[in-house]
């Protein structure tokens, strides 16, 4: 089927009409990766439903993203299409649970909290990224993820269906949950807090972005955010794998335009031109100095979409 025939389809079906040939560096924080064939901004649910309902049904290959904070396209782009995440909304349920869509930027989840007085969010202060994409990697910071406080995330299934998971089956681990294993699509997330103090939370907030701030590069520049995961010694014991990284010589290593921050090795930047391969080949460099050096294996935290995946 040509590209003109599927967004007709779609138009027709959908009321709105696919984007073709979109480059993804534009969706990228790393700003790199080539064309997709097709490209869908769902801003609401229903919008989203149809889309990807639609896609399986005309046998077309589609991935959801959302803010494209730690994804890296392939320099050849994508073939299929790209559904970006558009659903913000935050409700309250009850006084100390909330309904939150999962394009919802984590920075207007942290503020929504602070004006409401509920607590146990502030430690993703100053991560990038939408709920969805925290919640499917289940992201974290400062000893906490975001997984403490999911009650349960409603999802649509690749049968079609609107479901509703609960906590136990998301098997939240560290920068994991069953999601990774799945194709549902998060909607929606319930999440559970606590009660707060407006003047204790914002201070709190103030504090954890000054210290991401000292310890952290500019969230401006160019990147994935952190690379690799802390890796887990044989005992169960995570360690930090920046100081690893120091210790091989990582800072200031380039590959063509990608190169290692000199602030924190855990941490590739896009110089410039940087290739999806300057990347890749970068960090396989440096898995291998870790590698050889401790005998670790160094899993990517940054998820790399293949162009036919």
């Amino acid at each position: 089927m040509k590209k003109e025939e599927i967004c007709e389809i779609f138009l027709q079906r959908v009321g709105k009409s696919l984007t073709t040939n979109e480059p993804l560096a534009n969706h990228c924080h790393f700003q790199i990766g080539g064309p997709a064939d097709f490209f869908f901004v769902a801003t609401k649910e229903e919008e989203m439903l149809a889309v990807a309902n639609l896609a399986r049904e005309c046998d077309l290959r589609f991935r959801v993203i959302g803010g494209g904070y730690n994804i890296l396209f392939d320099d050849r782009g994508y073939r299929g299409l790209i559904i970006k995440n558009g659903l913000r909304k935050i409700q309250r349920v009850d006084s100390y649970r909330i309904m939150v869509h999962s394009g919802t930027e984590l920075a207007e989840l942290i503020t929504f909290g602070q004006d409401f007085s509920l607590a146990g969010l502030e430690f993703l202060a100053g991560i990038p990224g939408t709920v969805g994409g925290a919640v499917y990697g289940n992201a974290g910071a400062f000893g906490h993820d975001i997984g403490e406080c999911v009650e349960s995330v409603r999802l649509l299934n690749t049968s079609g269906e609107i479901i509703e998971i609960e906590t136990p089956h998301l098997q939240f681990s560290y920068r994991w949950s069953s999601l990774k294993n799945s194709q549902d699509i998060i909607l929606s997330v319930k999440l559970k807090l606590k009660p707060g103090e407006k003047e204790a939370l914002k201070a709190r907030i103030s504090e954890i972005l000054k210290q991401r701030r000292n310890k952290l590069p500019s969230p401006t520049l160019p990147s994935g955010g952190s690379f690799f995961k802390n890796p887990l010694l044989p005992s169960g014991r995570k360690i930090a794998v920046a100081p690893l990284l120091e210790q091989v010589g990582a800072k200031g290593l380039r590959v063509g335009g990608a190169a290692v921050s000199q602030a924190h090795a855990n941490f590739i930047y896009n110089l410039g031109g940087a290739t999806a391969q300057d990347v890749l080949k970068l960090a396989s460099s440096l898995k291998e100095r870790i590698r050889r050096r401790f005998g670790l294996e160094l899993e990517e935290e940054v998820i790399f979409l293949p162009e036919d995946a």
